[in-house]
C-alpha cells in the first residue's frame, strides 16, 4: 500500500488512473471500504455489549443512518441487530445500562420471535420521541390516527361512518372521544355493552400557553390539511364544552335495540355489524347514560351540518389524550425514560407463545417447553452459579411481571410490519389495539376473569371448552382442539416441569442425612410399576412420602371417599415436599436463601399439580405398598 502511495504522488494523473483500474486498485478499493466499515464498528463498538461505566449517562438509540447505509450494500445485514445487538442502550440506573434488541425485551432478556421485534421497534420509538418538544405530540398523534384508524373523508362521511369511528376509538384504541363505548363481562362471562359521553382532558379555554392547547393547536392542524376542512378552534372548544356540560352519572339498563333508538340514522343492523367483532349481539345488555340525553348528543354529533366539525374535532381530543396521558405524563427526561420502559412491559404477553395457534399436540409439547425452560432455565442458571439473595430477588421480580400469554390470532398484525415502527404514536395506537384485543379475548373466549391476567400466583388450572390453562411458572394458554384425551397434553407438561424441578433439587449440596433419606425414598417408588402416568421417578417418591408423613396430622389437606381411598391433591403434596426439603431441612446447602427465595418460583406450581390426584388406600398409607 505504501508503493501505491508512492506512485500516486510521483506519476502522472494517467499513470494514476492505470493503477487505479489495475489489480493494485481494487486492492486499495477493498482496503478503503475494510478500513471504512472498521472506523464504524470501533466507533459504535462501546454499544456493543452492557456497558457498567457510570460515566455514560445517556440513553442511545442505533442511527437510522447507519441502517440506511448498509441496506444500499447489502440489504440482508442488520447493523442495529445483526451487527451491535441492539436498537438502544437505556439509563436504568447509575452505573447499568440494558440494550433491547430484535432478540431481548428491554425489562428482562427474555428471548422472544417477532413479538421481540414489535417490542424493540415500540421501545425505540418510545426513546426516540423523547427527542421531541411537546409542540410536535398533537401533529405526530393526528397523523398516527389518520393513518392507523384512517377516519372517513370526503363522501364517506356519514352517520354509520361517523359511528363506527366512535365504537373504533373506543373499543380498539382506548381513546373514546365523543361517544364513549365499553364492553364488560358478567358473572357469567356473558357481555355488556356500556355507552355514555366521552370524558375528555381538563382543558380550559384561556389556557392559551399550554401544553394541552398547544398540542391541540397542531393537532387541529395536521387534520384540518388532511380533510382540507377549515374547523375553527372555537369549535373544537365548543365540542370539548358540550361533553363536559351534559356529562351524566347515572346508568340505566336497556335491550340492545336501544342503539338504534339513541341515534335513528345507524339501524339495528348497522349497530349489529359495528359491535359483533367486540362479542356484543342483539342478545346483550346495554348499560347506558339517559337514553334522552344521549339522543340527544347523537342528534347534535349526526347532522349533516355538523358532522365535519364533529370528526375534526373528535379526532383533535383523541390526539390529545393519545399524547397527553402517555408523553406528558413525566416531566424530566429520566422519569419519561422510565415511562417508556413501564408501558413497554405489557408487551410481555408477545414474547413467548405468539406462534402456536392451534398446532399439533407435538408441536404444543414443544412450545410447552420452550415456555417453561424460559423461566425455569433462569432460576436453575441462578441456583447452579450460587447466586445469593440478590440475584433470586431478580429472578422473583421478573416472574412476577409476566403476564398471560395468548396465541397468534389474536395478535394485531400492526405490531409485526414496519409501518407501526415510524414514530411512538404509530406504535402506541397498535399497542393499544393488542392489549384490548387480549383482554377481551381473554375475558370472553377463554372466559377467564380479568383478574387472571394480573395475579401470578393465583390462578388455578382449569379446562374451558378446547383450552387448557396451566400455571407453568409463566401461564400458557394452549389449544386442545387437536388433542382427544386433556390428561395427555397435562401429563406431558407435568412431565417437562418435573425434570426441570428436581434438576434444580438434585444439584444441592445435600446434608449426608438428608440424601440418605432421599435414596431411601426413591428406592420405594423406583421399585413400583403401576405408576398411571410416567413421570420421573424422582418426583413420584418425593410426592408418595409426603402423603405417609402428611397422613399423621389431622390438618392435612386430603379426605376420604365411601370406598375408604385417600385422595391427595398432588400440587398440595408437592409444594408440602418442596418447602420440607428446601425450607426445613437443606440449612446446610451451598445456597443460604434457596428456599426462602425460591418459594416464589415454587408456587407457581402449586395449582398446576392441583388438577393430578393422588389415591391411596388406607392399607397402603402403613408402606407396604405404593401406587397412584
Amino acid at each position: 500500500m505504501p508503493e501505491i502511495a508512492a506512485d500516486a504522488e510521483d506519476n502522472t494523473s494517467t499513470s494514476f488512473s492505470k493503477s487505479v483500474s489495475g489489480p493494485s486498485g481494487v486492492v486499495y478499493g477493498v482496503t478503503l471500504v475494510f478500513a471504512i466499515l472498521m472506523a464504524v464498528n470501533v466507533l459504535l463498538f462501546m454499544f456493543r455489549d452492557y456497558p457498567r461505566h457510570r460515566f455514560k449517562t445517556t440513553d442511545f438509540c442505533c442511527p437510522d443512518v447507519l441502517q440506511h447505509l448498509f441496506s444500499t450494500v447489502n440489504s440482508s445485514i442488520d447493523p442495529c441487530n445483526s451487527i451491535f445487538s441492539h436498537t438502544c442502550y437505556v439509563t436504568t440506573s447509575e452505573d447499568y445500562f440494558e440494550p433491547p434488541s430484535l432478540h431481548n425485551d428491554p425489562v428482562g432478556s427474555i428471548p422472544a420471535t417477532e413479538a421481540g421485534g414489535a417490542l424493540a421497534a415500540y421501545y425505540r420509538a418510545c426513546i426516540l420521541s423523547l427527542e421531541s418538544s411537546n409542540a410536535s405530540l398533537g401533529a405526530a398523534s393526528a397523523n398516527a390516527l389518520i393513518d392507523v384508524a384512517k377516519p372517513p373523508r370526503g363522501t364517506s362521511l356519514t352517520p354509520q361512518s361517523l359511528a363506527a369511528l366512535f365504537v373504533e376509538l373506543s373499543l380498539v384504541y382506548g381513546l373514546p372521544s365523543a361517544i364513549e363505548f365499553g364492553v364488560g363481562a358478567l358473572d357469567d362471562f356473558t357481555p355488556y355493552l356500556k355507552v355514555s359521553l366521552a370524558s375528555l382532558p381538563n382543558h380550559k379555554a384561556t389556557d392559551a400557553s399550554g401544553p394541552l392547547e398547544m398540542i391541540m393547536v397542531d393537532a387541529l392542524d395536521v387534520l384540518n390539511k388532511a380533510f382540507v376542512l377549515q374547523v375553527s378552534m372555537q369549535e373544537v372548544h365548543a365540542f370539548s364544552a358540550s361533553l363536559a356540560k351534559s356529562k351524566a352519572d347515572i346508568t340505566e339498563k336497556y335491550t340492545f335495540d336501544v342503539l338504534n333508538t339513541m341515534a335513528p340514522d345507524v339501524s339495528a343492523s348497522v349497530w349489529k355489524q359495528l359491535l359483533r367483532n367486540f362479542y356484543i349481539g342483539e342478545n346483550s345488555t346495554v348499560y347506558s347514560s339517559p337514553i334522552q340525553l344521549l339522543k340527544k348528543k347523537f342528534a347534535e354529533f349526526l347532522k349533516p351540518e355538523r358532522m365535519q366539525s364533529t370528526l375534526v374535532s373528535t379526532l383533535v381530543a383523541a390526539s390529545v389524550k393519545l399524547s397527553f396521558e402517555v408523553l406528558l405524563e413525566a416531566s424530566t427526561r429520566s422519569a419519561k425514560t422510565q415511562t417508556c420502559r413501564r408501558r413497554s412491559k405489557v408487551l410481555l404477553p408477545l414474547l413467548v407463545l405468539d406462534k402456536i395457534g392451534t398446532m399439533s399436540s407435538a408441536a404444543q409439547d414443544a412450545a410447552i417447553r420452550y415456555a417453561y425452560n424460559i423461566a425455569a432455565g433462569a432460576v436453575l442458571r441462578k441456583a447452579f452459579g450460587g447466586t445469593g439473595s440478590e440475584g433470586f430477588y431478580k429472578v422473583e421480580k421478573a416472574l412476577k411481571e409476566m403476564r398471560i400469554l395468548l396465541p397468534s390470532d389474536i395478535v394485531p398484525r400492526d405490531l409485526l410490519t414496519p409501518s407501526m415502527t415510524s414514530g411512538y404514536a404509530h406504535a402506541e395506537l397498535a399497542i393499544r389495539a393488542y392489549m384490548l384485543r387480549a383482554q377481551r379475548h381473554q375475558t370472553f373466549a377463554l372466559r377467564l376473569p380479568e383478574d387472571s391476567a394480573k395475579s401470578f400466583l393465583k390462578n388455578h388450572v382449569t379446562i374451558t371448552g378446547n383450552v387448557l390453562v396451566v400455571p407453568a411458572s409463566v401461564y400458557t394458554l394452549i389449544s386442545l382442539s387437536n388433542v382427544t384425551d386433556p390428561l395427555v397434553l397435562m401429563a406431558t407438561v407435568g412431565v417437562y416441569l418435573a425434570d426441570s424441578v428436581w434438576q434444580f433439587v438434585f444439584a444441592g449440596n445435600w446434608s449426608e442425612a438428608s440424601s440418605a433419606r432421599l435414596r431411601a425414598y426413591q428406592s420405594c417408588i423406583e421399585s413400583n410399576t403401576r405408576s398411571l402416568i410416567e413421570w420421573p421417578s424422582e418426583l413420584l417418591w418425593l410426592s408418595v412420602q409426603t402423603s405417609f408423613e402428611a397422613s399423621q396430622y389431622s390438618n392435612w389437606d386430603a379426605w376420604v371417599d365411601t370406598s375408604g381411598a385417600w385422595n391427595l391433591t398432588q400440587g398440595q403434596i408437592f409444594y408440602m415436599t418442596f418447602v420440607k426439603y428446601l425450607l426445613c431441612e437443606s440449612p446446610h446447602s451451598r445456597h443460604p436463601t434457596y428456599g426462602m427465595d425460591v418459594d416464589v418460583f415454587m408456587s407457581a406450581f402449586e395449582d398446576f399439580y392441583r388438577s393430578f390426584r393422588c389415591s391411596v388406600t388406607a392399607s397402603m398409607m402403613t408402606g407396604t405398598a405404593c401406587s397412584l
